[in-house]
């Protein structure tokens, strides 16, 4: 029986957010702050002008216009060139637009000025790394480490590049070393699980594997714990159980069923085992399942069907195969480079698996290369409206509807941002022109009910208050 493993295979060494200077918006919380502020306005008249400009980068940095952002950040670091912020995050702009050289021309300067900068450090190390010049990568990563031993990302990259390298238990000891940062322990649990079924460490991985599922039952973690329960030879009932239950949760998951027959034929459970084959076989032999057969072959015979391709990834997605959905589509976004729907397609499957930071930066990418397709501004928005930032939420599907005004979803999604802003009017406008082109939208004669009861009582209702409108909906 082979364990699946860590279902995303390789944990990505990625540039962090931006960094946003703390005092160019924020008051000084004492006075030593406020002499650094006096010191850099005496030294620079301009300082203002300098602010104004990094902070049109940051804003452009964010929405993925790496160009535009990159401009601005140069202009302010022609009036103030010791800028760190915006030497690290112009910086990054050139990595995302592959000027590798420049990019870490910026960042060298930034460490110059602050040999401490641990963001401009890791990201030299990551330029470093995707130009496939590891071992000065890492010696750039240890530098961070011997800086900030809890640093997460340069612990992760440290531990990649050592796993790639087949040094397991040193790369175990990078993981473990930030195992207890919450945030990343769910990606953390995935590589320490994956490392020690290869060191045959079978109940240090089953470990792992339950503290996963105690968090999330993903019926990946349950086939890996009746797989690890299997090698240990204990607890067989159990493993069984979990090979079953992952099979209820994933469509088409034949190795759970293949080794429940397995263990129940070893335990002597005959005539479930014969049942449990005959449970393999009906579904082998599903219609569905010819549907994927037939555009495997037409993919095989033909690689670059691109129709086939967008078939085969709804298929995935429609049965909640999303390891498979997410490997067709990543190589559907190199291969069909001038087809942002793929991209697309890729972001929304991220966001409706709950990985929504990966799902906002591919977006992010489409709009640095299509800044008018609008199903990016979409989407985008309604990670922000989930992230509860209505505000920008509604300012990018505002522009999602300007693009596509027979985007209902997206209208909708205007529609509850501007109710939670308590924007009422421009809400029930949104909301009846939904209900006008489509009668049969869900809940949208509910959305205009609940909006002009709001109407009539809005002068009693306090000034910060949130709208009871949707307020646990998803926009």
């Amino acid at each position: 029986m082979k364990a699946l493993l860590d279902p995303y295979r390789y944990l990505k060494i990625i540039l962090p957010p931006p960094e946003k200077q703390p005092f160019a918006e924020e008051v000084p919380r004492n006075f030593l702050r406020v002499v650094q502020m006096a010191w850099r306005y005496w030294r620079n008249p301009d300082h203002l002008k300098a602010e104004a400009l990094y902070n049109e980068g940051f804003r452009s940095f964010g929405f993925g216009f790496f160009k535009e952002a990159r401009a601005a950040f140069g202009q302010c670091l022609l009036i103030d060139p010791q800028h760190l912020p915006a030497l690290v995050n112009d910086g990054a702009a050139a990595f995302y637009l592959d000027d590798f050289q420049d990019a870490e021309a910026r960042w060298q300067r930034a460490i110059q000025l602050a040999p401490k900068n641990a963001k401009a450090l890791f990201n030299l190390g990551v330029s470093l790394f995707q130009q496939e010049k590891i071992d000065e990568a890492r010696e750039i990563f240890q530098q961070v480490l011997v800086l900030y031993p809890r640093h997460f990302q340069a612990n992760v990259a440290l531990a990649e590049i050592l796993m790639n390298r087949n040094q397991l238990e040193d790369a175990l000891k990078y993981y473990e070393a930030v195992l207890d940062q919450k945030a990343w322990a769910h990606a953390v649990h995935l590589r320490c699980s994956e490392i020690h079924q290869l060191l045959e460490q079978y109940d240090q991985a089953e470990r792992h594997v339950r503290i996963l599922i105690a968090d999330r039952s993903e019926p990946e973690y349950l086939y890996n714990l009746g797989w690890l329960l299997a090698a240990q030879k204990k607890d067989l009932d159990q493993a069984i159980q979990s090979f079953a239950e992952a099979d209820r949760r994933k469509v088409g998951f034949e190795e759970a069923l293949i080794n429940r027959a397995v263990l129940l034929s070893l335990t002597e459970r005959f005539e479930e085992s014969v049942g449990a084959i005959r449970q393999m076989v009906r579904k082998l032999l599903q219609p569905e399942n010819q549907v994927q057969v037939h555009l495997e072959r037409i993919l095989k015979a033909n690689p670059k069907n691109d129709v086939a391709t967008m078939a085969l990834a709804h298929w995935y997605m429609d049965r909640d195969l999303w390891m498979e959905a997410f490997d067709i589509l990543k190589k559907a976004v190199v291969q069909f480079p001038e087809k942002p729907d793929f991209a697309w397609l890729l972001a929304k499957a991220y966001v409706q698996h709950g990985q929504w930071d990966s799902g906002e930066r591919t977006l992010k990418r489409i709009l640095a290369r299509f800044p008018e397709y609008a199903p990016a501004f979409g989407l985008i928005g309604r990670i922000y409206a989930q992230k509860k930032d209505f505000s920008q939420a509604a300012l990018l599907l505002e522009r999602a509807v300007a693009l596509d005004p027979n985007d209902l979803e997206s209208r909708y999604g205007l529609g509850l941002a501007l109710a939670q802003l308590k924007r009422f009017n421009e809400a029930l406008t949104h909301f009846e022109a939904v209900f006008n082109q489509n009668q049969q939208f869900p809940l949208i004669q509910n959305r205009i009910r609940e909006v002009k009861e709001e109407l009539e009582v809005q002068p009693q209702t306090a000034p910060g208050e949130e709208s009871p409108i949707a307020p646990s909906e998803p926009i």
